[in-house]
């Protein structure tokens, strides 16, 4: 059914003192999927898990190669992660883990979806359909942060590897969620993104 926020604040257990969220209000119509896009750090997980606590079902295309990189390593470094997801690729294809995170039971939920961490076109090609197919409305969001030379550093990494083609993701999506590093400006914003989202999808629906 439809997913309200009212004033919602959300800490994590390791920093009380801190909001990843303060106070954020917004409704979802049922029969939705955001697609969350961007660099890491940029807010995507916070978001993922708020929609959650409000009944989204989260879909994390991260979590089978994170899994997959605990039980080769025990405790993997990044790079390690990063070369395992490539080989992996090479090997079943790019949109592989996209195919992973489908089968998840939680992509077929009743409800509204989000999946976190989209990385690269062929994924997005693949979660487009699958959301279509499955009756749902699909919307890409990409969280960035507003530190350009991080930004830059995402460009330069994501262009034309198959792993993860952040910019070009960035470039498609319908709205861009501004991350501030000001938690007053990312909540409002946030405010206005889910909404702009579900106005899109009233308008596919009335025409």
């Amino acid at each position: 059914g439809e997913i309200a926020f009212e004033e919602v604040t959300f800490h994590y257990p390791s920093r009380p003192d801190t909001s990843a969220l303060d106070q954020v209000s917004l409704t979802v119509a049922p029969g939705e999927t955001i697609a969350l896009v961007g660099p890491s750090g940029a807010g995507k997980t916070t978001t993922t898990a708020i929609l959650k606590t409000m009944g989204f079902a989260p879909v994390a295309l991260s979590k089978h190669l994170r899994d997959t990189a605990i039980a080769k390593f025990g405790v993997p470094t990044r790079s390690q992660v990063q070369n395992l997801a490539r080989e992996t690729q090479v090997i079943e294809g790019d949109d592989y883990y996209a195919r992973v995170a489908v089968d998840d039971p939680a992509f077929d939920s009743p409800g509204n979806v989000v999946v976190d961490g989209l990385r690269n076109l062929a994924e997005l090609t693949y979660v487009t359909e699958a959301t279509r197919k499955s009756g749902r409305d699909f919307f890409l969001m990409a969280v960035v942060t507003s530190d350009d030379n991080r930004f830059s550093r995402v460009v330069n990494r994501g262009a034309t590897s198959g792993f993860q083609q952040n910019a070009i993701l960035i470039e498609k999506a319908e709205y861009r969620l501004e991350n501030s590093a000001e938690l007053a400006d990312l909540t409002r914003n946030i405010e206005q993104a889910v909404p702009y989202a579900l106005n899109g999808r009233a308008s596919k629906a009335s025409g």
